[in-house]
Parts: structure tokens; C-alpha cells; sequence
């Protein structure tokens, strides 16, 4: 604290001590007078006739603007947050700490810095008030949603037998379909489900040294690159002769996909048009997970997948970007993770509360992070989030994207070993786990205020 203000400590506790001795001689509970003792640094409340007492303590608030540096530590300037000083305690329910020359604990972050609320239920409130304010993008949301279905409806009446396309069903994945839309302008996926009659009689995944796959038939490898390229044409040609009614209907190829816009009246709804190749094993990929290491939920839903012959997982032909390897093939588990958010409706919010975060931070824009990352990360921890309320989930979640990134600079594929889903220059992760734990000391009322304000520039 400024010297200042430790000046005055004693005259303020002075004063506020005699303010509450006055209205306590005034009080009588169950009929009994109140007894107050001043001693040098608290009260001693108690009632004439019953042996109980309260201890009264002043706790001042302090603030990261008022933390200078008075401990004995060498620091030439003003502290970072979440770290201690030498003439101020910090207290947290049945904890006190003081200047140990290191960082609060991650769990204490939250009650440092001027945004930061003590009370957990208030945080829990505003979370809840968090999570309203972001419903109200569900009514553009729906519209859209609607807009797609009926596209896809119309795209899949176009799939001529004897393409590539022949037999192949539409399914929905993205934010709109997971409950995770933050924004009005959301993801819409629509994943075409192969049914290609020269995988017909089996094949192998193989994991390539790139740590991507190859897909052998007893024909040889497939050429993913030539058949995107095929899948891709077909597709354009099956978007070009779709109609939706009071829209226009436009395409160009992607990376990994089709990138597909409708043009209603009131919006410019974009699609990824994605053609991909059902796996409907778990066992069939190499590198997975061991099936017991997965949420019990997704567990459950995999044996039923299995049981009824139905897609577990995906792949994507070609690689996007810089792979030169024609035969390699992306996977994407986009459907298990749809799965998981609508059954685990509390760990979906607290995804959400990151994602607007993210947001109204711009994250996606400065340093590449995605509601994808946040999403795997949740399904990887979702046992102990599982037990968190709303609001210390949403923390306990932050601190987990910070944990990984701090052990590897990186995110965890979770679902397959050794896989890399992050990967960005060491200055731009560090700037991410900086901005992370400043978020980390904010409490709801804060986070609500952030978003609001990236509301009005949007």
C-alpha cells in the first residue's frame, strides 16, 4: 500500500469501529443486550447472558493500482498482477498468504486485481447473466440454421448415382448445432458423408512420419489430393444447381473444404462444405486413446455408433496447406465432440463463457486460438470440470488452456496420441498466457463488461 494510506490505517479502523460500536449498543437479539470490547485490532461482539462471541476484523480491499513494491525483494518497479507484496496480505477462504518472491497460487488469481469479486456467489450470478445475454444471438442463430438445413436437404437431391457423390448423406457440425454461438455470424458445417464404392471393400489407416494418414485398399494407396480435387468439382457443380428459395447460392474451394455462401435478405450465412470418409470403428485408426480414457458419456456413445454400424470418426482427403505427400489425410472427430457438448450441458457453458471471452479478447484474430481448442481441451478435462460450478468451471477451464500451453506450447489432440492442434511463433503463446492470466483475475461483472464493450464495437 502507499504510505499514505498505511498512515491513516489506524485512524480509519479507529473510526469505522466506533461507527459499529454505535449501532450495536443499539441492538438486542432474542431480548439479550449486545457486549462490544474494542481491542487494538478487532472487536469482540458477544450477548449479556450467553458465553458465545464474534471476532470483528476491517479487511481494506486492495487494488493492483494501489500495489507498490515494499518488501525486501529487488524489484525496481511496480509488481505485475497476482503478485505479493511485503505490507500486503491476501486472504481466501481458509487460506492467508503473504510475500513468498513468487506468484499467487492459479486458484488465488481470481481474488487480485481491481476487477475481481470475493463473492463466489455474485461471480456465479453474473455468470448466469453472462450466459442470457449471449442467447439473445439465438433467434438469428435458428433462422440460419433453418436456411442451411433446407440447402443441404436440396444439395443431397443433386448427387447423381455413378459420381463420387452417388449414396453419400449430408450430417450438421459446428457452434450452431453445438450450442456454442456467441455471435449471430456463427459456424455452420455441413459434413457429406462418402459412400465411395473403391473403399467399398475395406481399407487400412496407416499414420504417415508426418503424423498424418494414408488410407490403403487392396488396390494401393488412395490419392487424396486427386480425389479432392474430383470431389471438389462435383460438389461445385451440385452447389450451382441448388435452390433456396429467396437466397443466392455461391461456392469456391477451400482448404479442406467447400467454403459456400447464402445470401438471404437479412444475412450472408457461410457453410463449410466438407467431404469426408466415415470410419465406423474406433479400433480402425492407429494412435487413438484407449477407449476407458474417454468421457463415460462418449464412451456410451461409441459402443452404440459401433453396435449400429454408424460413423465414429472422419477423415478428410488431402491435407491442407503445406504437405507435399498426395496420399495424407486429415481426422476429425467433429461428431463426438457435438455428441459430448449436448450431453454435458454445464461444461458446453462453460465453453461458451471462454469462447465469448476469446472473443471479445480476440484471441481467434491475434493469436490463431479457436472454440475448437477450447472445446478439446474441455472434453480432455472434463472429469474434474464435471465437478465445478458455472463459474470456477469457466476458471478452472482458462487455467487449462494456460497449463498446456505452459508445458508445451501447444494444444493436446486428446483423441490421438502425439497430435498437434496448435501450433503458433513462441512470442504470440506468450503474449496468449499473458493475456489469459490477466483474464484470470476478472470477475463476471468484468467479463460481462468486456463483452458489452466488444458488443457496441461490433
Amino acid at each position: 500500500m502507499s504510505h499514505n494510506r498505511n498512515a491513516k490505517m489506524g485512524e480509519m479502523r479507529t473510526a469505522c469501529f466506533r461507527r459499529v460500536e454505535q449501532i450495536l449498543n443499539a441492538v438486542k437479539i432474542a431480548g439479550a443486550p449486545v457486549t462490544v470490547t474494542r481491542l487494538k485490532k478487532m472487536l469482540t461482539i458477544g450477548k449479556e447472558r450467553n458465553c458465545s462471541a464474534v471476532c470483528m476484523m476491517l479487511h481494506f480491499p486492495v487494488y493492483q493500482s494501489s500495489l507498490k513494491t515494499t518488501c525486501n525483494h529487488a524489484y525496481p518497479k511496480r509488481r505485475k498482477t497476482a503478485q505479493t507484496t511485503g505490507s500486503v496480505d491476501y486472504f481466501h477462504p481458509g487460506k492467508k498468504l503473504s510475500c513468498t518472491k513468487s506468484n499467487l497460487p492459479m486458484e488465488l488469481l481470481r481474488n487480485v486485481g481491481g476487477n475481481s469479486s470475493l463473492d463466489p456467489l455474485e461471480n456465479e450470478r453474473g455468470a448466469a447473466a453472462i450466459l442470457r445475454t449471449l442467447d439473445g444471438v439465438k433467434q438469428v442463430v435458428r433462422r440460419n440454421a433453418e436456411v442451411v438445413r433446407t440447402f443441404a436437404e436440396r444439395l443431397q437431391e443433386n448427387f447423381l448415382a455413378g459420381s463420387l457423390l452417388s449414396g453419400a448423406d449430408v450430417m450438421h457440425a459446428g457452434s450452431a448445432y453445438e450450442g456454442l454461438s456467441v455471435k449471430p455470424k456463427t459456424d455452420f458445417d455441413v459434413i457429406v458423408v462418402l459412400a465411395l464404392q473403391e473403399l467399398a471393400g475395406g481399407f487400412e489407416v496407416i499414420r504417415d512420419e508426418s503424423m498424418f494418414f494414408m488410407l490403403k485398399t487392396n488396390t494401393g494407396y488412395v490419392n487424396a489430393e486427386t480425389l479432392q480435387k474430383r470431389l471438389f468439382r462435383e460438389l461445385t457443380e451440385c452447389v450451382e444447381k441448388t435452390r433456396v428459395n429467396g437466397a443466392t447460392v455461391r461456392c469456391r474451394d477451400g482448404l479442406a473444404s467447400l467454403d459456400v455462401e447464402i445470401e438471404t435478405a437479412s444475412d450472408t450465412i457461410s457453410v463449410d462444405l466438407s467431404p469426408q470418409i466415415p470410419v465406423r470403428s474406433w479400433g480402425r485408426c492407429p494412435d487413438l486413446i484407449n477407449l476407458s480414457n474417454l468421457p463415460r458419456c462418449l464412451q456410451r456413445y461409441i459402443h452404440v455408433l459401433n453396435r449400429n454400424g454408424s460413423p465414429v470418426m472422419f477423415f478428410s482427403p488431402a491435407v491442407p496447406g503445406r504437405h507435399k505427400n498426395g496420399h495424407l489425410c486429415n481426422v476429425s472427430f467433429s461428431m463426438l465432440e457435438k455428441r459430448f457438448l449436448r450431453e454435458n450441458t454445464k461444461i458446453r457453458d462453460m465453453v461458451r463463457l471462454v469462447k465469448a471471452t476469446a472473443v471479445c479478447q480476440e484471441w481467434k484474430e491475434n493469436y490463431g486460438l479457436k472454440s475448437f481448442h477450447i472445446k478439446r481441451v474441455a472434453v480432455k478435462y472434463s472429469d474434474e470440470l464435471e465437478g465445478e460450478t458455472l463459474w470456477s468451471g469457466y476458471k478452472l477451464l482458462l487455467r487449462k488452456l494456460l497449463e498446456e500451453l505452459t508445458r508445451t506450447d501447444t494444444f493436446d489432440g486428446f483423441f490421438l496420441r502425439d497430435q498437434v492442434i496448435y501450433k503458433k511463433k513462441p512470442e504470440k503463446v506468450d503474449r496468449l498466457m499473458k493475456e489469459i492470466k490477466q483474464v484470470l483475475t476478472w470477475s463476471s461483472g468484468a467479463l460481462l463488461t468486456a463483452w458489452e464493450e466488444h458488443a457496441k464495437r461490433a
